[in-house]
């Protein structure tokens, strides 16, 4: 009791001190209390980690503590148990550096004093770690108070000291900075290493004691022997067995004795040498793991691979939970630095060859195929195990106690057996662990490593009939080829981390910065170029380390900023002998079948004019096996086996490791996950469930440069042994095969029907588009290729054409424009070649011949079919058929192409009537007819309406000709015309459907496609209706001829638009909904989901109308049901983009419906885990989903935070999840100044900083968004100019710059044209509306090709579930599209301003400046009368803020009435042109743009 009292006292007087010195009691709630390392770090993590500075040197003073605590932790247990304490010292110890660090609060030079104190204490408190838990005697356990008593005081004082920093008055930079301000302190330290030298007397001491003791323990059996011997002499001789046993005890204690004497040896040196030395002369082992290892890292910049850490797989492995994981990355991706990054974390969290009672040991090994042993697995398990006894002696005894020589291990197996498997899986008792990591599996020999992983399945089944698991972690690192063959040995996968761009692409961008650091020469270039290499370094490396490597090798031999340039976009040296290296590999482990396979999708990959789907490849494959053969598992053989080479690209943009990790799984409702692992979003937990969209996921090479490899003529396939197979790409014989490819898909049907399935039709759909770009390619080769291939070749081309069926196929799928001279260049380079033209057939050799003279003739046969689809078979569009038959009558006549006119230019009538002319055929009334449309096209319409009479005149049954004349009539703007004639044409079709009329038209083909032409009409005539006003007409119309055309969904949505603006319309909409609830015929979804996936955009009309509607009448749950029933559908059939957006639309409902908040956000924390396509050059469909969650998300953050008040932890949370949404950008962003990606939510973070006093933090927020507005003010592009005034103001807004903001604001308004164009424009909109279906023509696309395929009627066909489009070819509508390229945008006064707006269309009116975010949705044309909210910077109208301050249910989760609004009302004055109203005085816009580029430093 005694010591217990003193002990206790020497703890109250330390408390009363710490108190005394910062004010801090430490037996007070509010003082932490960490009852270990762990918690210490977990505290200070929470506190800190708002500190940028904290993150930085997180990990360096967690080292540091880590040191210095572990000590503390140990000694003061101890010395609370013998003082019979109610807490451990250590609580206090750990409380005190808490209040210490958490002290700093974020400054840089803090946190370098602290490791410096803590540093200093480590040197002395380090030698603690030698007691373990044994009773100490009293003495010592009361220097070990003393000793963390003083540690208190120190504590106490740095505290000190660093607060006093924070207030400015200390903090220079320099090391000991606390030490050196604080004497006291000095004097603490001091102390503190007079009372630890003083604890290690009495150690000496008491070790002293305790030999001795043991001396005469020892000596007093030996007298006891000595005396038993006596004994035994003196009996009768004839008890000679009890003298053996004498002697055998004597032995014994003999034994005894030594075991004494070897403990004590093992207490002072750590490990018995012999053992070890034992071992390594049994294991041979080799000096490479080492020597690799500390070559890596030396060159491994810090933080390298830190990334891995965070991976929830190698977490799992790290703490034992599976014990083998693969890591697997393309050749070249920096998987060795991510080896020696895992090996220095293991040996940091299990400090090496120290004396340590759990002896867990880390292991390791670096396959290379440059060197015999360093291919060898079986050196690979020698190297391992001597490691191992390095660090644990226990298991350096087993190895030298069970061996003799290497003999007992000679195989593989033996050795994993013997030297694993029997001590650290079956052996019982033991404590031992060991962390082994494999890097570079791929380069050991083949039948070594399939060996050894067939031996793994001892680990997988650790083994039921022992009592623990297995105590061996491995993980295996190295290229995805040989993934199968683990999978396969193992009989199943095993967690898996790929390394791709989007984990290493940081290390890149961090590797770049370090190797322009540390070379002179480059470090010397101008800031732009050193800009210009990170940029391009970043962009183009896609994840490929030793593609940046190479290129930074280069670089840094140059010394002229030119040369440098140059050598930034040229292929490193090195690079071709690592893929010849990779190339090899395969050749080794492939089958032939499997190389045959391989190299076919190289070469197509290789030679592809644009990136092939994989459902193309897959018929690519098909069209090379005999009938009925299939490629099984290709998606995962690109994915996993030959992913050395490939890249997928989904829609989705999930990659390899996010479709193993479970990919995309969106939770609808509290039994989501059960119907989520049921159907998933098309992804995969095993090799054989990759499902991802065969039409819409795309197969390119993970790097460029393999590519550029491939198409270098020099580089020849690669085999590994003459027996192997050869593996790579002969370019020549590659540019041939897939030239054929394409043509016989062309000319030989049969071809096409051998794969015949969806993506076989969209592989003969590229073929149509592109064989003319392989066959350029081809010429270039041309003296190359042998000479049968080359007259297969010459035949194929005079097939395509000569023959007009074959012509047909192919002609009406490039644009009009391809029909040039220079187009037939290469054509006629083949046929017109010597070693082609004397081998043709002769009447093929005559045409060639006669071609040669008049190049035009190779498209004369073109021509014709165009001809005869215009003007006698009605299937093509006409005004892109004429223009076909123009250039090839260009070329035929020998006149340039500089006078082909473009769709929208002005034709003259003499172009098209002598198109019409040239191919002399009877002017029939379908000629007539058809004649008169192409005249309509191009606004000739007297003349149009001249032959559409014409043709009623040959045929007065012909309903078309009165169609074509009412859409004659509509694009003139005689509505009433119009209408009337589309009746008459309706009731013509109504004859002809009863059967009671007779046309002497060729184009009737049934009465199921003449009640589809009815519909047609009928949506004609509510158009009409609709332009002129009159809704309830056009409601009528619409209605009957969705009747007719119930997959016409656009129809549906016409009657719902109309519905809509009426005022008991909900009702009418729902009823139109929910009888769309039946089926689409062959499918299993209905034709509401069918409609819904059709306008499926959750910031569009239909989807807002949809909620809309369901609000007003309550039926929430419904809509949120049909929703689901879509998405889940979608995500069945491998619509991805489709699904996701569907998702944004289900969080809409949930939120309008007043669903838990929790279940909205962790929706859009899912959807924004969605990769965007890494190459692509323009904002994808998933880009725009999550940019539009980030919109949602961002403020909703913001508000959390505020509402949980600004200094508190959770509110901390809010503002760290805004942090990373201000992250969510595309790729290599970092490094690319000049490009803006800014999103959102930066201007939410920087609300958050400037209503918290971070200033400079704020005006890093806003500065992005002024620059990118201010560089859309300054483009030569007016259309932009809203989106630029927009962004503007609301970064202002957020930057409490009003008077600029409300001049921004001012500016906005919306283009407007002079009142011919707006007339011109009008009649196209409205024909554009008209044109479905007055006839039955051959569509083309919105670019302005000529044709659809196989004679399709366009107008007549059904909006089928496939493609889910529109139900008809708008060729209008395309070239409405772009007439805007000829208009310029006009000024306006006020006045004049408003009198036009007031005209514009409602449909015109979507696309105005801004819209209401309040419960309105209205679009407005100025920023009138209008509110910008301060707090989360909603656009209200003065209506909605009414009702926001008036806490309306309906406004109620938009904004709230305690927040402050700008008010902007319409300007006062008007301004002249090039003028801006700023404060109410007009000034020059450039003087306002650069007042605002100084301001913000843009």
């Amino acid at each position: 009791m005694a010591e217990s009292s003193q002990f206790l006292a020497i703890w109250s007087a330390a408390k009363k001190r710490y108190t005394e010195v910062t004010g801090m009691d430490m037996d007070g709630d509010t003082f932490p209390h960490p009852s270990s390392i762990r918690d210490l770090q977990a505290s200070l993590d929470r506190q800190n980690d708002k500190f940028e500075e904290f993150r930085k040197r997180r990990a360096a003073v967690f080292d540091v503590l880590e040191g210095a605590f572990k000590p503390i932790e140990l000694v003061s247990n101890i010395a609370a148990g013998g003082a019979a304490m109610a807490f451990p010292p250590s609580t206090l110890c750990f409380g005190a550096i808490t209040y210490l660090i958490n002290a700093a609060k974020g400054v840089s030079a803090n946190y370098d004093a602290i490791m410096d104190i803590m540093g200093t204490l480590k040197d002395f408190l380090v030698r603690l770690t030698v007691y373990d838990r044994e009773q100490l005697p009293t003495e010592l356990q009361q220097k070990l108070a003393e000793i963390l008593a003083t540690l208190l005081e120190v504590f106490a004082r740095s505290t000190k000291e660093v607060k006093r920093g924070v207030g400015g008055r200390l903090l220079s930079m320099g090391k000991h900075v606390l030490r050196g301000n604080d004497k006291r302190l000095d004097d603490l330290v001091s102390r503190l290493d007079k009372m630890t030298l003083g604890e290690s007397r009495l150690v000496g001491v008491e070790t002293l004691t305790e030999s001795k003791r043991t001396g005469r323990k020892v000596d007093d059996i030996s007298v006891t022997l000595i005396e038993t011997k006596t004994s035994i002499s003196e009996g009768n001789q004839k008890i000679g067995e009890l003298n053996a046993n004498v002697l055998s005890v004597r032995d014994n204690v003999g034994t005894i004795m030594a075991v004494l004497n070897e403990s004590r040896a093992e207490a002072n040196e750590g490990r018995d040498k012999k053992h070890i030395d034992k071992a390594k002369s049994i294991l041979d082992p080799s000096p490479n793991p080492e020597d690799i290892y500390t070559a890596i890292d030396r060159t491994r910049v810090p933080g390298t691979g830190d990334w891995i850490r965070k991976e929830a797989s190698f977490q799992a492995w790290m703490h034992q939970d599976s014990p083998v994981l693969w890591v697997s990355g393309i050749p070249g991706s920096g998987k060795s630095y991510l080896s020696g990054n895992m090996i220095s974390y293991l040996a940091r969290e299990h400090p090496q060859r120290v004396q340590h009672a759990s002896h867990v040991s880390v292991a390791y090994f670096f396959f290379k195929d440059n060197n015999p042993r360093t291919r060898s697995f079986k050196q690979a398990l020698n190297d391992l195990a001597f490691q191992v006894t390095q660090n644990d002696p226990i298991y350096a005894k087993y190895i030298a106690s069970n061996f003799q020589s290497a003999s007992e291990i000679e195989t593989l197996q033996s050795k994993w057996r013997r030297l694993f498997v029997d001590y650290f899986v079956k052996k019982e008792k033991v404590d031992s662990k060991v962390y082994l990591v494999l890097d570079g599996v791929d380069e050991a020999l083949d039948s070594e490593r399939q060996e050894f992983l067939e031996l793994l399945v001892d680990l997988k089944d650790a083994s039921p009939s022992i009592s623990r698991t297995s105590s061996i972690n491995l993980v295996m690192v190295g290229r995805p080829q040989v993934i199968k063959d683990i999978n396969e040995a193992l009989e199943g996968s095993i967690p898996t981390i790929f390394v791709d761009w989007r984990k290493n692409n940081q290390d890149i961008i961090n590797y770049v910065r370090a190797s322009i650091n540390k070379s002179k020469a480059l470090k010397a270039t101008p800031k732009d170029l050193q800009e210009e290499i990170m940029r391009t370094l970043a962009q183009g490396a896609n994840g490929m380390f030793l593609w940046v490597d190479l290129i930074m090798r280069e670089l840094s031999k140059k010394s002229h900023v030119g040369t440098i340039r140059k050598s930034l976009h040229q292929a490193p040296k090195g690079l071709r002998q690592m893929l010849r290296h990779v190339l090899e590999g395969f050749s080794s482990s492939l089958t032939e079948e499997d190389a045959a396979d391989l190299n076919l999708l190289l070469m197509w990959v290789t030679c592809a004019a644009t990136p092939l789907s994989l459902g193309q490849l897959d018929t690519i494959l098909k069209l090379q096996l005999p009938e009925g053969e299939v490629v099984l598992l290709l998606e995962s053989k690109l994915r996993k086996q030959y992913a050395s080479f490939f890249n997928l690209v989904r829609e989705d943009g999930l990659s390899t490791a996010d479709l193993q990790a479970g990919g995309l799984a969106l939770a609808f409702n509290e039994d989501a996950g059960q119907r989520n692992d049921e159907e998933g979003l098309d992804d995969v937990e095993n090799d054989t469930d990759f499902d991802s969209n065969r039409d819409t996921t795309t197969v390119t090479f993970c790097h460029a440069s393999i590519g550029d490899f491939f198409r270098d003529r020099s580089e020849m396939k690669a085999r590994s042994g003459r027996e192997d197979p050869e593996i790579g790409v002969n370019i020549v014989e590659a540019r041939i095969c897939t030239l054929k490819t394409c043509l016989n898909l062309i000319c030989d049907p049969g071809l096409a029907k051998k794969a015949e399935d969806s993506a076989s039709s969209i592989m003969l759909r590229y073929a149509e588009l592109h064989w003319h770009t392989h066959l350029k390619e081809a010429v270039q080769v041309f003296d190359d290729v042998v000479s049968t291939e080359k007259i297969e070749v010459g035949n194929l081309l005079l097939k395509m054409l000569r023959d007009e069926a074959i012509v047909y196929k192919w002609v009406g799928v490039p644009p009009w424009s391809f029909f040039t001279l220079e187009t037939l260049n290469p054509i006629r380079a083949w046929l017109e070649h010597s070693d082609v033209l004397g081998r043709l057939a002769e009447g093929d050799r005559l045409w060639v011949e006669t071609a040669k003279t008049n190049p035009g003739e190779y498209y004369r046969p073109t021509a014709k079919v165009s001809a005869t689809q215009w003007l006698k078979d009605a299937f093509w569009i006409p005004k892109l058929s004429m223009l076909v038959i123009h250039n090839i009558l260009n070329i035929l006549h020998d006149r340039t192409d500089n006078d082909i006119p473009k769709p929208l230019e002005a034709v003259p009538i003499s172009v098209i009537l002598t198109a019409a002319e040239w191919p002399q055929f009877e002017k029939t009334a379908l000629w007539h007819r058809r004649l008169a449309m192409c005249l309509r096209e191009y606004k000739y319409y007297d003349e149009a309406m001249e032959h559409f009479q014409v043709a009623l005149d040959l045929d007065p049954g012909m309903w078309l000709a009165y169609g074509g004349m009412a859409m004659t009539y509509a694009a003139q703007k005689k509505y009433d015309k119009a209408i009337e004639l589309q009746k008459l044409s309706d009731s013509l079709l109504e004859g002809l459907v009863s059967g009671g009329l007779e046309t002497e038209s060729k184009e009737q083909d049934g009465r199921s496609s003449l009640t589809a032409s009815r519909g047609i009409v009928l949506t004609n005539t509510a158009s009409h209706y609709k332009a002129t006003g009159d809704s309830n007409n056009a409601l009528k119309f619409y209605r009957k001829a969705f009747e007719l055309q119930n997959l016409n969904y656009e129809l549906a949505y016409n009657c719902i638009e109309i519905l809509a603006d009426k005022e008991q319309g909900s009702h009418d909409i729902i009823q139109l909904l929910k009888g769309m609830q039946d089926a689409v015929p062959g499918r299993d979804w209905s034709r509401l989901t069918a409609m819904i996936w059709q306008y499926f955009w959750f910031d569009e009309p239909f989807f807002i109308t949809c909620k809309k509607t369901a609000e007003v009448l309550e039926i929430l749950p419904w809509m949120i049901e049909v929703y689901e029933v879509a998405a889940s559908t979608a995500r069945k059939n491998r619509k991805s983009v489709l699904a996701l957006s569907l998702e944004i639309c289900i969080c809409e409902l949930y939120q309008a419906a007043g669903y838990a908040e929790e279940k909205v956000v962790r929706m859009w924390e899912t959807i924004l885990k969605v990769t965007s396509n890494p190459g692509a050059m323009e904002k994808s469909d998933m880009q725009t989903c999550k940019d539009y969650v980030v919109d949602k998300y961002a403020p909703y953050c913001l508000e959390m935070a505020r509402k949980l008040g600004s200094a508190t932890p959770e509110a901390m949370q809010w503002v760290d999840k805004l942090e990373k949404l201000v992250k969510v950008k595309h790729k290599a962003t970092d490094d690319a100044p000049e490009v803006i990606t800014t999103n959102d939510a930066a201007v939410y973070l920087g609300l958050w900083y400037r209503e918290t006093g971070r200033g400079e933090e704020a005006f890093a927020c806003f500065q992005p968004y002024i620059k990118e507005a201010l560089m859309v003010l300054s483009d030569d592009d007016p259309d932009n100019d809203i989106s630029g005034f927009y962004t503007l103001a609301h970064a202002l807004v957020a930057a409490g710059d009003e008077e600029n903001a409300v001049a921004a604001l001012q500016s906005l308004q919306p283009q407007l044209l002079d009142n011919n164009q707006v007339d011109e424009n009008a009649s196209a909109e409205v024909e554009a509306d008209s044109s479905v279906g007055e006839e039955n023509d051959k569509g083309g696309d919105a670019s302005g090709n000529a044709g659809g395929r196989e004679g399709e009627k366009a107008e007549h066909k059904s909006s089928t579930d496939e493609d889910i489009k529109n139900t008809h070819s708008n060729e209008s509508s395309a070239d409405h599209d772009s007439a805007g390229d000829g208009v310029s945008r006009k000024e306006f006064p006020l006045s004049e301003l408003m009198s036009r707006l007031a005209k514009v269309s409602p449909e015109d009116r979507y696309g105005w400046p801004w819209h209401c975010d309040g419960p309105c949705d209205r679009g407005f044309p100025i920023y009138a009368e209008a509110n910008l909210c301060h707090m989360c910077l909603l656009d209200i109208c003065d209506d909605c803020l009414k009702l926001i301050k008036g806490g309306d249910q309906r406004a109620k989760r938009i904004c709230s009435p305690n927040h402050a609004w700008l008010h902007v009302d319409a300007p006062e004055q008007e301004v002249s042109k090039g003028h801006i109203l700023v404060g109410g005085k007009a000034i020059p816009f450039e003087e306002f743009k650069e007042r605002l580029r100084v301001k913000w430093k843009v």
